[in-house]
């Protein structure tokens, strides 16, 4: 069985503001390496609050020039794909999964990434 352990940080207190992603992979009894990646947070939620940038350290000028999600998750597709997700903050981290993968245009993602975190709640 493939599990991918996923950590999203926030730039503020949306979910939606997604400024960074970390996933390490467990198969068949190896851990993968793992994976990291700062993101642009979309424009209608790209501000930082002194509160979360106390929490993980990451700034507006770390994610200037940082890919967005789109980008990272199709980074992210064949990595956690057929994979059960989990998270230490479950609730937190699917629902940022949710509310960014609902947010692309693409139905086929929005619908293969909710019925994963779905299944998780």
């Amino acid at each position: 069985m493939k599990i991918c352990a996923i950590d999203f940080e926030t730039a503020n207190r949306s979910m939606a503001s997604i400024c960074s992603i970390g996933v390490s992979t467990y198969e068949d009894g190896v851990v993968e390496d793992p994976y990291a990646s700062l993101i642009h947070p979309a424009e209608n939620v790209n501000w930082f609050e002194p509160v979360n940038i106390s929490i993980h350290g990451i700034t507006p000028a770390m994610v200037a020039d940082a890919p967005d999600w789109r980008q990272v998750y199709e980074e992210l597709d064949p990595i956690w794909s057929g994979a059960v997700l989990c998270a230490h903050n479950a609730k937190f981290d699917m629902t940022c999964l949710r509310i960014c993968a609902g947010q692309m245009k693409t139905a086929d993602c929005r619908h293969r990434t909710l019925r994963i975190s779905i299944r998780l709640n």
